[in-house]
C-alpha cells in the first residue's frame, strides 16, 4: 500500500505542477491564437475575412481587403473600403455600396456610404479569419449590431453544397 501512497503522491505533484500560474511557467502562445481575454486581438498580419469560396468573389480570403464582391448583383459588392480596426473582436470599415429602396428593382439602387461589420474571428477553411460579415446604410436609418444579430454572411459554410435558399 505504502508504493500506491508514494505513486499517488507523484501524481498528485506532477498533475500540480502543470497547473502553475508563475508567470512564464508556459510557452508564449502563437500570436494567432486568442487569449483568454476577448478583447484582446489577434495579429491582424494574419486575420483574413472569410475564405475564398469561388473564383467570382472579391476580398474574401484575404487581410484587410479593399473591396468586397459575392459574386452577385450589385447590392453584393462593397467599394472603396477603408478599415477603421482590425484583427479586434468586430473590426469596421466604411465604403460605398449599391442601395436599393423598399420594393424597388435592384436597377433602381444608387450608391451609398455603407458601414462594414466583421466579427467572429476563429477558424474558417484553415484561415484564421473573420467568419461573419455584414453591412448597413446609416444614411438610410440602417444600423447594425453584430453581437446581437443574426444578420450577415456566413463567411465559412461551404456555399458549394448549400440549397439556393440558404445562400
Amino acid at each position: 500500500m505504502k508504493r500506491y501512497g508514494l505513486v499517488l503522491a507523484l501524481l498528485v505533484a506532477a498533475l500540480l505542477a502543470g497547473c502553475s500560474t508563475t508567470p512564464g511557467a508556459h510557452t508564449k502562445p502563437s500570436t494567432l491564437a486568442p487569449t483568454s481575454s476577448p478583447t484582446t486581438a489577434y495579429d491582424p498580419a494574419h486575420v483574413a475575412l472569410g475564405w475564398t469560396w469561388n473564383q467570382d468573389v472579391a476580398g474574401f480570403g484575404t487581410v484587410r481587403p479593399n473591396s468586397l464582391g459575392n459574386g452577385g448583383d450589385p447590392t453584393g459588392w462593397v467599394n472603396k473600403v477603408k478599415w477603421k480596426s482590425w484583427g479586434t473582436p468586430v473590426a469596421t470599415a466604411t465604403g460605398t455600396g449599391w442601395w436599393v429602396p423598399a420594393n424597388k428593382a435592384v436597377a433602381d439602387g444608387v450608391y451609398k456610404p455603407v458601414v462594414v461589420v466583421a466579427w467572429d474571428i476563429g477558424l474558417c477553411h484553415g484561415l484564421i479569419a473573420y467568419r461573419h460579415v455584414g453591412w448597413y446604410f446609416p444614411t438610410e436609418g440602417e444600423h447594425f449590431d453584430p453581437l446581437n444579430s443574426i444578420d450577415g454572411y456566413n463567411l465559412c459554410v461551404d456555399q458549394a453544397k448549400l440549397p439556393d435558399w440558404e445562400l
